[in-house]
């Protein structure tokens, strides 16, 4: 039986009890309906998993146990970020699961010329908190103990001007090279920029050569925009992360 992954947002130790909070209990007893004494795995984003038991002592008392922790190795090598043109509903939100499981460890989502989608306001912080969700979501079904960060939304002309720090940056263009021609460099930390569906405005593509972006294409066909996303990061990983070494835990 598969044994249930659960994020935290405090500090984990080794043999203490933890109270729960309301959410979570709600998800353990009646969505997962788990019974007093299953077994779980937590997990606070810092590398570490704990394998704890589940204490019910009321409708609203429960708790958990902590046992040792495990140290796991499930983090990409590779520090991948994720700069996307928000896109509709469910493709968005498909798109930040796959980005997550891939192991992306950020994602920034972007307003462009070409996007179909507009947020501010509280709407904005509204869709910025259910991505963060679905992030969390994510790592706990795929087995990762990092939580992608999703950044606040920002302009992607604004974008494009900020420091590169340690990242090498690409930009999906049907007109840039392919990225194999990038394949012997040594790359610790790479960041890939995706449009909308309808693509970058020249403008846009212009101003991410100027700084410093390189244009890549990921072969003839187009692509939507999520499709885009699994292609692309699936690409990064086998080419500087760990989607070609062996499974170690």
């Amino acid at each position: 039986m598969r044994i249930s992954r659960i994020y935290v947002e405090f500090s984990l130790a080794a043999e203490r009890k933890y109270p729960l909070p309301t959410e979570t209990i709600h998800y353990l007893t009646r969505v997962l309906r788990l019974r007093n004494g299953a077994k779980l795995i937590l997990f606070d984003g810092g590398g570490d998993e704990y394998p704890a038991t589940l204490h019910i002592n009321g409708k609203r008392d429960v708790q958990v146990y902590t046992a040792a922790a495990q140290h796991v190795r499930r983090e990409s090598p590779l520090e991948l970020s994720l700069a996307l043109t928000v896109s509709r509903g469910e493709r968005m939100d498909f798109s930040v699961q796959k980005a997550v499981e891939l192991g992306a460890q950020r994602i920034v989502p972007l307003l462009s010329e070409f996007g179909v989608v507009r947020l501010s306001g509280d709407r904005a912080q509204r869709r910025l908190s259910h991505w963060q969700k679905i992030a969390v979501h994510a790592s706990e079904q795929c087995g990762r103990t990092g939580i992608t960060e999703i950044l606040p939304l920002t302009p992607l002309s604004e974008y494009l001007q900020t420091p590169a720090g340690n990242y090498q940056r690409w930009v999906l263009d049907p007109a840039g090279k392919a990225l194999r021609a990038f394949k012997g460099k040594t790359v610790a930390a790479a960041e890939l920029l995706i449009g909308p569906e309808g693509g970058l405005s020249d403008r846009e593509v212009e101003e991410a050569r100027a700084a410093d972006w390189n244009t890549v294409s990921l072969g003839p066909r187009i692509l939507r925009a999520e499709t885009a996303v699994v292609a692309g990061l699936t690409a990064l990983q086998l080419l500087y992360g760990d989607l070609a070494t062996p499974v170690q835990n």
